[in-house]
């Protein structure tokens, strides 16, 4: 039974170190002195930075936007991100807004039916 969980323990090691989730060293991260490259992200409001090499290392990301703690509702910008617009920011006020809208076309439409309907029996329109 050792041998059997030992074995498990071997075979789900590997497979983490080739996920990478426990980082070794590999040839892309190799670098050489004055090299240059792209860092950072694109997505939402993020910009992406130039990186520099340094002793055969890369420095830290420079010159780019980096995402925000938390979203500021109703800039319409992905302020974090992470891909989404806006999210966490209060969805019901979105649903309370729309219902008010409805609501309003509903009170005009019916404004505008009283308002013809007293036109007619004021002008006689429909009686026979």
């Amino acid at each position: 039974m050792k041998l059997i969980s030992a074995a498990a323990c071997i075979i789900i090691l590997a497979v983490i170190i080739n996920q990478g989730v426990i980082h070794t060293a590999r040839a892309e991260d190799a670098c050489r002195e004055g090299d240059r490259r792209v860092c950072g992200s694109d997505v939402g409001a993020c910009e992406s930075g130039r990186s520099v090499c340094k002793e055969g290392e890369w420095g830290e990301c420079e010159g780019g936007v980096g995402p925000k703690d938390s979203e500021t509702c109703g800039n319409s910008l992905d302020d974090n991100c992470d891909g989404a617009v806006d999210e966490n920011c209060f969805p019901w006020l979105s649903f309370i807004l729309v219902g008010m809208g409805i609501l309003f076309i509903c009170i005009g439409m019916i404004y505008i039916q009283k308002e013809k309907g007293e036109r007619m029996l004021r002008e006689g329109v429909g009686k026979d």
